[in-house]
């Protein structure tokens, strides 16, 4: 009891000291939506049915209203509850606490976390997450570990595997049923959840599943991706540059697709094979496998790749890594596990300071991945913001040059030459933002607006939206 007294305390405190940084950091990205919707009407508590991300949010407003300290404290908070639990999911699957502290040491630091630790809006996946650990935890109280699974369920579908990792843990059939009937009476839900995805980013054209021989090698890309990502958490950023769409083509068909399949399947193999032997280890494989499938856009719902989607995934990659780790003699594993954590450590530290605000992230992004349009484009709204027009003229204009049929790029670029009084080239740009999208709501209205001006024939100068 002692032993495990210790391990939790120091895991505390280190996942505490990891992110003791990221609480300065200011509101960014969606953040910034949700304050603005809260101060025009506050919150209540309930909408009608209990919704965990709505409730917390509205608490934490009711706590700390525009102040957002508070808010990355509950974030932190949060992920070293999640860091705790997975330490004791380990030791009851297991019985194994070196291992469970170590599991539970990498998953707290891994800097891929920073997503969803130091951005508050991430703050979803580390609710679901939790609820997700407690229902592991739970399974031999069954109708609580059913809750805490509907409770994981309602903050993302992300947590659809569950009926599986439960079963991989337990090896029950009676409980995989239970969760299955679970997870049945939820497809609905599930379901309008997608439909709402889709509406909101505009991908009602593209939500069939990938049957073809293209969208599958993309799928397997994704996937090997993350699993880079979680072993070398080197490049992070907001946007990653991946060198592949949702292409339906046999051009998705190549060598870095056979590899990636290749990796996968030998890496499942290699699970099953020791199953018995190394049981941590499949478990860990089995559960990042599992986890992913929501998350890899097998319906194109959202980012192809973004770093708050492996939240879940690490924790059993955290585990296969820890059951290798845990085979090795005392020694070799604490010189490891001491260069990992050290690393994982002060990586994590370096990436809150890049969520310190909108220009740091969207900057360090172009730094990371110069190639991506939508780090320019970010980047020229944070110059914007900050009323350095000419800066994000520049950063739209590298947009555009990287992605000549985004719309968006267009659009941002006229509005910036309307706050520099350069009125013909806004007009000019609306109409490309135009002749590329043209039920652009936002660039008709100023386009329109924009002529109506021009037509009066008034001053350019004192001419704003």
């Amino acid at each position: 009891m002692k032993g495990k007294f210790l391990a939790v305390l120091l895991l505390v405190l280190v996942t505490l000291g990891a992110y003791a940084n990221s609480l300065k950091g200011d509101f960014i990205s969606d953040d910034r939506a949700l304050m603005l919707e809260f101060s025009r009407k506050a919150p209540p508590l309930f909408k009608g049915s209990f919704e965990v991300t709505h409730f917390i949010n509205a608490l934490c407003w009711r706590l700390f209203g525009l102040k957002p300290f508070g808010y990355h404290l509950v974030s932190v908070v949060l992920h070293t509850v999640n860091t705790v639990l997975m330490f004791f999911v380990v030791v009851s699957l297991f019985s194994k606490e070196k291992l469970a502290f170590i599991t539970a040491l990498l998953f707290a630091v891994h800097p891929v976390n920073t997503q969803v630790v130091s951005w508050i809006s991430g703050k979803p996946y580390a609710e679901m997450t939790l609820f997700f650990l407690l229902g592991l935890l739970l399974q031999k109280r069954l109708v609580f570990s059913g809750i805490s699974f509907l409770l994981s369920l309602s903050v993302q579908v992300g947590a659809l595997g569950f009926p599986f990792v439960s079963y991989a843990c337990a090896k029950d059939r009676r409980k995989f049923l239970f969760f299955l009937v679970i997870l049945l009476l939820c497809v609905p839900f599930v379901y309008k959840t997608l439909l709402h995805r889709i509406a909101v980013f505009g991908l009602s054209g593209q939500t069939e599943i990938w049957p073809t021989v293209g969208r599958i090698a993309s799928v397997s890309r994704v996937v090997a991706y993350y699993l880079a990502l979680a072993l070398f958490p080197l490049k992070l950023g907001w946007y990653h540059a991946i060198g592949f769409d949702y292409d339906k083509s046999l051009e998705q068909y190549n060598l870095m697709a056979f590899v990636s399949m290749a990796v996968i399947v030998m890496l499942i193999m290699c699970a099953f094979r020791y199953r018995h032997s190394a049981r941590a280890f499949f478990l860990g494989i089995l559960w990042v496998f599992i986890t992913l499938v929501p998350c890899v856009n097998i319906i194109n719902t959202n980012s192809l790749v973004a770093e708050r989607y492996l939240y879940l995934p690490l924790a059993g990659f955290c585990l296969a890594l820890g059951a290798l780790l845990d085979k090795a003699p005392l020694k070799v594993t604490i010189a490891i596990v001491s260069f990992i954590f050290f690393f994982f450590f002060f990586r994590t530290m370096v990436r809150n300071q890049d969520y310190k605000n909108e220009f740091t992230l969207y900057y360090a992004n172009t730094v990371a991945f110069p190639g991506t349009y939508m780090s320019h484009n970010s980047l020229g709204g944070a110059y914007a913001n900050l009323g350095k027009h000419d800066l994000a003229a520049e950063e739209f204009k590298r947009t555009i040059a990287l992605n000549p049929s985004y719309a968006g790029a267009y659009y941002n670029l006229a509005n910036t030459y309307v706050a520099l009084g350069r009125l013909d080239e806004a007009y000019e740009h609306y109409q490309k933002a135009l002749s590329i999208a043209p039920e652009f709501d936002l660039a008709k209205k100023n386009f329109e607006a924009l002529e109506r001006f021009r037509k009066q024939q008034g001053n350019h100068e004192a001419f704003r939206f």
